[in-house]
Order: structure tokens, then sequence, then C-alpha cells
């Protein structure tokens, strides 16, 4: 799954882990997650495309939420993962291999009941493997 190969690489990327440490997570922020700034990351569409060698083209779009207490934390977690995505192409930690990657929607958001904040942003990912 390229997701959790993306997710590898930013752990991997010394510009995220000094905003983020080790917190980036599947879909959700775990209950006990108190500490913040965190990540969460989803795919939410793509399609596979099949090549006429037999081999997998894909694209995933890939969203992305980076979850804050203070506004200026989250944004510099967008930006430093934006900074880590949108140029790399070459091959994942878990071997999938990123033939490009663009940046498609962005929002930012303020969760007023848990009073933290959201900086959305989608990345369409082509990969192969």
């Amino acid at each position: 799954m390229v997701e959790i190969g993306i997710a590898q690489l930013l752990a991997e990327t010394t510009a995220v882990t000094d905003l983020l440490g080790t917190r980036i997570y599947p879909v959700t922020l775990p209950v006990d997650a108190l500490v913040l700034p965190a990540l969460t990351y989803q795919v939410v569409g793509g399609s596979p495309e099949y090549a006429f060698d037999g081999s997998v083209v894909g694209i995933k779009r890939i969203q992305m939420d980076c979850w804050s207490n203070r506004y200026l934390d989250g944004k510099n977690a967008q930006l430093a993962i934006m900074q880590a995505l949108i140029p790399f192409t070459g091959v994942l930690p878990n071997a999938y291999i990123v033939l490009s990657i663009s940046q498609g929607a962005e929002l930012d958001d303020f969760e007023s009941d848990s009073r933290i904040y959201r900086y959305m942003v989608e990345f369409l990912v082509e990969f192969s493997f």
C-alpha cells in the first residue's frame, strides 16, 4: 500500500520528525493522543491502471491532516510535509515506486468542540509496484 510507504517516508524525514516526532497515524488520532502536533493520513480516492507488460500503475489521492493546539505548529507541520512529498520520486521504504506526487486540495479548519486546529492537504500519488 503506497500510503503506508508515504507515511514511512515522512517518519524518516528529519524536517517532519522534528515537528511531529513519531505521531503519524492512519485514519484517525488515537483516543489518548494528548501530544500535538500530529498527523493522520487516509486514502480518499484513486484507481489502479494496468500496463500492457502486466505491471501495475496506480493513482491514489491521499489526504493528510495536521492536528495542533496552536495555529503555527500545524501550519509548519503541513509545510514540512508538502516540502518532503511534492518533489519526491523514487522508491519508498516499502518498495513502492513513486512516479510523481502533486498537491490537490488544501484546507485550514478549527474543531470548536476539541479546540484543535486541523490543516488538510491532499496529494495525488502516481505509483507502480
